[in-house]
């Protein structure tokens, strides 16, 4: 079975993203809100020693995020940031889909060795939620190029309560390989982003 269609590789190709419509029935969308909450409240029967954490900010700034280490920080739902969802059985099961696969596959070619850099979980707690600059998915410290970043929204995703924001062919070069997750400087953002090009992704 082929899950992407050669129209929608040609339109990822040219425009740099691509968004592949409803994958998880409501059921199974449920199952993945009720086990994230479960994993911040603390009550997931999973090794929280290998599940990377990050309480939000108070303010809203990027630099006051909490530390991002292993371990439980506490029964909230006010966490930014969630790492190492591979180690969950069912985060696991759905980031091993076969659709996942054939996308890697047609990027990396066809039996390359494929492995996930970071299964996380981005969280904006209610009316907070912290200011992420612009930047590219990609990091200059790994041994293999990282091409692909997979997302899927557990909650409606829009324009006003802050969704993913893309800059359509800007994907073609690395613009900040100075920074180590390829965050761009202010003055790339204000020649590189703009206003009427953006696309919000809602979902």
């Amino acid at each position: 079975m082929v899950y992407i269609t050669a129209e929608q590789w040609e339109f990822y190709e040219r425009e740099g993203y691509l968004k592949l419509g409803k994958l998880l029935s409501d059921e199974e969308l449920a199952s993945l809100q009720g086990r994230i909450n479960e994993i911040m409240l603390g009550t997931a029967k999973l090794n929280y020693d290998k599940i990377l954490m990050q309480l939000d900010s108070e303010t809203g700034k990027y630099e006051d995020a909490g530390e991002q280490t292993f371990g439980h920080k506490g029964a909230t739902l006010n966490y930014r940031k969630i790492q190492e969802l591979e180690n969950d059985d069912l985060f696991w099961e759905y980031t091993s889909r076969p659709i996942f696969k054939e996308i890697c596959e047609h990027v990396y070619g066809q039996g390359a060795p494929i492995s996930t850099f970071r299964a996380m979980f981005m969280n904006k707690p209610a009316k907070k939620g912290t200011f992420l600059p612009w930047h590219q998915d990609r990091w200059v410290d790994l041994s293999i190029d990282h091409l692909i970043t997979l997302w899927t929204a557990l909650d409606p995703a829009t324009k006003a309560n802050g969704c993913v924001q893309v800059i359509p062919r800007t994907h073609r070069q690395l613009h900040n390989p100075e920074h180590h997750s390829a965050f761009l400087r202010p003055d790339q953002a204000e020649k590189i982003v703009d206003p009427s090009k953006v696309v919000f992704l809602e979902l």
